[in-house]
């Protein structure tokens, strides 16, 4: 009889420690939260290009500038750009301002030729805004004489944001008298030739100013005039890699390469 009791205390003693065991179990370890991370990045422009229409002296120049910032600019705010020297445009108050983004400074800037300095000011129930990209435009005189091409800089200041001075991207103001006739072979024929296409296709590759003097028949001998800033060399490489990209003329070489005498 005291060995059965014995026996029954231990079943009941292991019974309770398993009991135990399982009630302190380790429960199941949960997903902590993550926070979002904050963007802390300083006011600044996503995007702050420039580029112009002509190369030619003493001719109006439209400049054309892309603009778009990371934080959204509101009325008020002044975008200023200088270093857009050597034009002669004089000083201006009311400087028209163009192309699709115009309304939001009202259209007009304010101009001082010696600096070479545009601010523009955001006009009222306007905005610059980071979703979009602005662009806008303002016709300089080129300068009379030969002038390297100057790298405008960019600021913002307002009662909200202010954007450091930066230097854009891209270089105008460029005025040259280099140019010269070049006569170039193009498979085809003279009634098939599609002038303004193939002026096109050589600016928009070489970046200079073309205007065609003369096509001749036969096999098509076409000379053009082309002013640019840029070395000869450098000139009908790109004229080269226009033929390349063409898609109206097939260019076959180049013939002749002069100075025009006017």
């Amino acid at each position: 009889a005291a060995t059965t009791q014995a026996a029954t205390t231990q079943a009941a003693t292991t019974e309770t420690t398993t009991t135990v065991a399982a009630t302190f179990e380790t429960p199941a370890t949960e997903p902590v939260p993550t926070t979002p991370a904050v963007t802390t990045a300083a006011p600044a422009w996503t995007t702050m290009t420039v580029s112009e229409s002509t190369l030619l002296q003493s001719t109006l120049n439209t400049v054309t500038f892309n603009l778009r910032p990371n934080r959204d600019l509101a009325a008020g705010h002044v975008v200023t750009i200088s270093g857009l020297t050597g034009c002669l445009t004089p000083d201006a108050s009311n400087l028209a301002v163009g192309g699709p983004g115009a309304q939001r400074f009202g259209s007009s800037g304010t101009w001082t030729q010696s600096s070479g300095t545009l601010k523009l000011t955001i006009g009222a129930g306007q905005a610059l805004v980071l979703s979009e990209v602005a662009t806008v435009s303002v016709d300089l005189i080129n300068a009379a004489t030969t002038q390297a091409a100057v790298t405008p800089k960019i600021s913002v200041s307002g009662s909200v944001y202010n954007i450091p001075e930066v230097p854009m991207v891209g270089s105008v103001l460029a005025s040259s008298a280099a140019k010269w006739n070049v006569t170039l072979l193009v498979a085809g024929e003279v009634a098939t030739f599609n002038k303004t296409k193939f002026v096109e296709s050589v600016k928009k590759v070489t970046g200079a100013d073309v205007e065609v003097v003369s096509v001749v028949a036969g096999s098509v001998r076409v000379t053009i005039r082309i002013l640019t800033s840029e070395t000869k060399e450098k000139t009908l490489a790109k004229i080269l890699d226009a033929a390349e990209k063409s898609d109206t003329q097939e260019f076959l070489e180049i013939l002749e390469v002069h100075v025009p005498d006017t």
